[in-house]
């Protein structure tokens, strides 16, 4: 318990540090206590929602919190543990280049895919990223 949270530590000391490396343990240590958190942020917001009569505007700004508070250091995490892995940098260019194509054509082909949906699906990509992010091996491109 206490390398989660040394690791953790590390996380938020790192927010800079995209020349490193993260292991897949350092990795998952991480999206714990960032699951934790958004949970934690998540249910300030719901209270402040129903108790306060703030209504979705308290949602709102939760989710925005959340957002703008990890985007720097996910940022040089996920750097570093696709350095880790030896992913060539082209090659992740390549795969961001195939989601918005992605995204574009499902909104091209399904004109009546809202903005709402096309978030969903958005997220879903998202979602993949980081979790084939989490579990292939170090150095598996090597």
């Amino acid at each position: 318990m206490s390398k989660i949270f040394a690791n953790y530590i590390d996380y938020w000391k790192s927010i800079f540090n995209y020349q490193g490396k993260a292991t897949r343990a350092y990795f998952w240590s991480v999206f714990l206590g960032n699951f934790i958190i958004g949970i934690c942020i998540g249910v300030i917001a719901g209270v402040f929602s129903t108790e306060f009569g703030f209504g979705h505007k308290a949602i709102l700004v939760g989710s925005s919190l959340n957002t703008l508070l990890f985007v720097l250091p996910q940022l040089s995490l996920t750097a570093r543990r696709i350095r880790d892995m030896s992913i060539n940098n082209n090659l992740l260019i390549a795969f961001i280049i195939l989601i918005c194509i992605c995204c574009y054509v499902i909104q091209l082909v399904m004109p009546f895919v809202s903005l709402k949906n096309l978030n969903f699906i958005t997220s879903i990509f998202y979602i993949v990223f980081y979790v084939v992010l989490g579990i292939l091996p170090s150095k598996v491109f090597e």
